[in-house]
């Protein structure tokens, strides 16, 4: 065997050898790997690849050696593209609004008291409904705001409800 011909045999067993210990550290690193040998009229032909998905990314890498002077490298980089909007269905975002100034609206269950869990449970802040509970809930003789109490105090705790 040549000088030359031994050299490219070293070096397609080098291009192996380094190939696989490349797959196999990325396989370990959420990376996808392959291997692929064949058979053909020029002989055996090994196709090693590595690739990686990212969100709509896709990466890959090969290389490929026919073990007599033949080799082959390639990357390529794709993204994937939303087919179609029915997939998902929405999320909606929400808000409705009240006459901040009614009694009715804060008693939830219309027994004439509005409780502090009644008042909590309207707001997303649990502390600014209380605060707001407490601001209008004067009389501690009842166990929560009465109807004369909440119009006694409304103008004054909360904006835009003069009488």
């Amino acid at each position: 065997m040549s000088a030359r011909n031994q050299l490219i045999g070293k070096t397609n067993k080098l291009f192996f050898y380094l190939f696989l210990v490349v797959l196999v550290n990325v396989t370990h690193a959420q990376w996808t790997g392959g291997a692929s040998l064949g058979v053909g009229n020029k002989g055996p032909d090994l196709k090693l690849s590595v690739g990686r998905t990212a969100g709509k990314w896709t990466f890959k890498g090969w290389g490929s050696t026919d073990f007599s002077r033949g080799w082959k490298a390639g990357v390529s980089v794709g993204i994937k593209f939303k087919r179609s909007t029915h997939d998902v269905l929405p999320k909606y975002n929400i808000l409705i609004q009240a006459n901040q100034c009614h009694f009715d609206v804060y008693d939830e269950n219309g027994d004439g008291i509005i409780t502090l869990e009644e008042m909590t449970s309207l707001f997303k802040d649990k502390e600014l409904g209380a605060n707001l509970f407490y601001d209008l809930h004067i009389s501690k003789d009842n166990p929560g705001i009465m109807e004369l109490e909440f119009y006694e105090r409304i103008q004054l705790v909360i904006k835009g409800c003069a009488l």
